[in-house]
């Protein structure tokens, strides 16, 4: 079996999985007044959710059909996480710090002043861990969007 064919099959299988996990979940959302008031702000009603990359999984999914916007890596788990965000009504826009990462800001930018939201994991993959990076206020200050911190967290959950 070629590579290539290995790469389909895991990457099907790994967005089928998270498909069936997301069918199974059932959220709960708390302080939601913070976002109705972000959404106030904004004259398109746009906002950038700002999230530690540790509660990426959970709040992509938590998120379904919602207009959001998220910044996902090149590599191949950003591809996993590209397919499964658009198999549920997102849109992935792919770029990183190393690869893509200008232009993948100006994509987030241009569909933040379209009035979609905007979602990135602040830390990114790579860390250091709950270290904040720039890209988060580029997008606020080039759209005048506010940003929302959010966490998505389990009640019970596996750690891997």
């Amino acid at each position: 079996m070629s590579n290539q064919v290995k790469k389909s099959l895991v990457l099907k299988l790994s967005t089928w999985i998270c498909l069936l996990l997301h069918k199974s979940y059932r959220y709960r959302f708390y302080n939601t007044n913070n976002r109705d008031e972000a959404e106030t702000i904004h004259d398109k009603r746009a906002f950038v959710i700002a999230s530690w990359h540790q509660n990426c999984f959970a709040g992509i999914l938590a998120h379904a059909h919602q207009g959001i916007a998220l910044l996902v890596s090149r590599s191949l788990d950003g591809e996993i996480v590209g397919r499964l965000a658009n198999s549920i009504g997102l849109k992935a826009i792919r770029g990183s710090s190393r690869k893509g990462g200008r232009e993948a800001l100006e994509q987030m930018v241009e569909q933040t002043h379209h009035g979609l939201r905007s979602a990135i994991t602040v830390d990114g993959p790579k860390g250091p861990i709950f270290e904040i990076k720039r890209g988060v206020f580029c997008i606020s200050a080039e759209t005048g969007a506010p940003i929302l911190p959010m966490i998505a967290v389990g009640a019970r959950y596996w750690t891997l």
